[in-house]
């Protein structure tokens, strides 16, 4: 019997990456199996949303990194399905204090960078890439991006740009000083210790190819262009729409009218290719339209809201995959009105 999937309350991220992992580590979500609609060596996964943008330092939406995250590799990345272990990927180690790669003062992390890595166009992976792509993220900067996930940690500051809105002079420079090559490494210096900064690497930041990046108008890695490039428009850079990072697949088509991705397997990928050949997400609204897709086999999975789970879990030969595992979060305050909690079922106990 066909076996597909209803990945509940998530659109589905990082599972295609999966394909292309050891043996041994198991993919948080169903593997590929053949359907009606397509052959076993292509994955369908329809969702209900577009992408905002290929480009990691714009991106900021989970759409748009479920699809990043099979484009590009990161220095170190969640291993396998666990939400609290680190892995390396283009860094060959993870910093520790126990192997002498994260300094005692909780400040410096250095990252061998891993040799043989190739970029889907052909370019080699260096560690100028990886620092070019550390400082991108931080100067590009757009408003509403998620460039300060960075800054803040590795230079101290919550914008590049003053209140009036002017990129400051002074910023490349902390941020140039911040990351550096020193041969096979690079080398992050931190404006203070700050314990998430492994786990955010994990999920930002991943490693772009410097020569591609700058052939399609991208910033060209030197302190006197920069400003050019600090909060620009969306499709400015080439690299919105043209990705070319290391990850185990490749972009074949991206149509945003028809809000369809397709992604085709990088037989060059130091891990060996992914056992997938093409991935194909679709962007369909109705869930009415999902459902049926997931149960002709035209999908196989789909994403639902957990209201749905009932109307998914009596079609013939579907899993519903609810309550995956989380990935820790840094912890977010909220400021609301004053509540009042004594005798209020609306709100807990606080223990």
């Amino acid at each position: 019997m066909m076996r597909r999937a209803a990945i509940l309350g998530l659109v589905l991220a990082g599972v295609f990456v999966a394909c292309g992992k050891k043996p041994e580590e198991k993919p948080a979500a169903a593997q590929p199996q053949q359907t009606v609609g397509h052959d076993k060596e292509t994955y369908v996964h329809v969702t209900i949303q577009d992408i905002d943008s290929m480009d990691p330092a714009w991106a900021y939406d989970t759409a748009s990194h479920s699809i990043i995250a099979n484009l590009y590799e990161p220095l170190v990345s969640y291993k396998g399905a666990s939400v609290n272990e680190l892995e390396p990927v283009v860094s060959e180690k993870v910093p520790s204090r126990e192997n002498g790669l994260l300094s005692a003062d909780g400040r410096t992390y250095t990252f061998p960078i891993r040799k043989g890595v190739k970029f889907h166009k052909g370019q080699d992976l260096t560690p100028e890439d990886v620092r070019y792509s550390l400082m991108r993220f931080m100067l590009f900067d757009r408003a509403g991006g998620p460039s300060s996930l960075l800054l803040e940690p590795v230079a101290g500051l919550p914008s590049t740009r003053d209140e009036a809105g002017v990129p400051q002079d002074s910023v490349y420079d902390k941020v140039d000083a911040a990351v550096q090559v020193k041969g096979d490494n690079v080398v992050l210096k931190l404006n203070k210790p700050f314990a998430p900064i492994l786990t955010i690497l994990a999920s930002w930041a991943p490693v772009m190819s410097k020569e591609y990046t700058a052939s399609l108008g991208g910033w060209d890695g030197t302190k006197a262009t920069w400003k050019k490039h600090n909060n620009p428009q969306k499709t400015a850079d080439g690299v919105y729409d043209k990705p070319n990072g290391s990850g185990p697949f490749s972009l074949e088509r991206w149509d945003s009218k028809t809000k369809e991705i397709v992604l085709t397997r990088f037989d060059g990928h130091w891990r060996g290719a992914p056992k997938l050949k093409r991935v194909i997400i679709k962007g369909v609204d109705e869930f009415q339209t999902r459902k049926l897709m997931l149960a002709a086999g035209d999908a196989d999975s789909i994403y639902a809201d957990r209201l749905s789970k009932p109307l998914l879990e009596t079609l013939d030969g579907v899993e519903t995959l609810d309550d995956l595992p989380r990935i820790d979060m840094n912890p977010t305050v909220f400021f609301v009105f004053k509540i009042e909690t004594n005798g209020n079922p609306n709100t807990g106990s606080g223990k």
